[in-house]
């Protein structure tokens, strides 16, 4: 499958950071039309988005929690 790299930059309190990604064409497809059907104005307003409607999802759930302070205290990489 042919990929296409996006590069991401998100916004956090204290910092930005640099994400680089690579999306199958079919998914960037679908980024691209979540952008429009969202109204967004970029691909990174589309992914910051996604991502936060993700984490408000897990919340709640202990072992996200877990996982989001070991992040935070050793900032994990992937």
């Amino acid at each position: 499958k042919k990929r296409a790299t996006t590069c991401i930059t998100e916004r956090t309190e204290r910092m930005k950071k640099s994400v680089r990604i690579t999306l199958t064409q079919d998914e960037y497809n679908h980024l691209l039309a979540l952008k429009n059907y969202l109204g967004l104005k970029s691909l990174v307003e589309t992914v910051s988005f996604s991502v936060e409607k993700e984490i408000n999802q897990h919340q709640g759930n202990s072992t996200y929690l877990y996982y989001l302070e070991e992040a935070r205290k050793g900032e994990k990489q992937c």
